[in-house]
């Protein structure tokens, strides 16, 4: 699906490459805070790669924009993470800010809900801040290695169809 929205193959690999950062995010949240990783983890980690690939979907989309309105690969990078920081940022921060009464929760009703507010609370702060740098640069690194086409070409492009 990723793939036909972004009229690519190779693409969504700088957008998947969110999602095993966030899982590390996830699994070092546990180790930190001494909770073993449970199935009701994994509901927090599935929630997770969600949010991770929306935000890095909506840079790699904002990239390909600047491309096609003539900018060089690094510099359309710069400008989409840029643009897409504050949203990210926002998004992680008041997510994991969220989660964090939960994570204090001493009542025996939350405990069973604690593992899955570890791995989206820290696996969303490590994936959001990831995103802004890593997915950028894999974009780039995607397009020069399937060879940069002149940015006048990509305009003509977007002009004709």
């Amino acid at each position: 699906m990723i793939a036909t929205q972004l009229r690519s193959y190779l693409q969504p690999l700088a957008i998947l490459v969110s999602i095993p950062l966030g899982v590390a995010g996830a699994i070092l949240g546990h180790l930190v805070l001494g909770f073993p990783l449970s199935f009701i983890s994994i509901f927090g980690i599935v929630a997770l790669a969600g949010v991770a690939v929306n935000a890095s979907v909506v840079l790699v989309d904002l990239y390909n924009r600047r491309r096609r309105e003539g900018l060089d690969p690094i510099e359309a990078a710069a400008s989409a993470a840029a643009r897409r920081f504050r949203p990210i940022v926002l998004t992680t921060l008041t997510t994991a800010m969220g989660l964090t009464p939960l994570l204090f929760e001493k009542s025996p009703q939350a405990q069973f809900l604690i593992p899955m507010g570890v791995s989206l609370g820290f696996g969303i702060v490590i994936s959001g801040f990831m995103v802004l740098f890593v997915t950028p640069a894999v974009a780039v690194i995607i397009e020069d290695l399937r060879g940069t086409r002149p940015a006048e070409e990509l305009a003509a492009d977007s002009v004709s169809g």
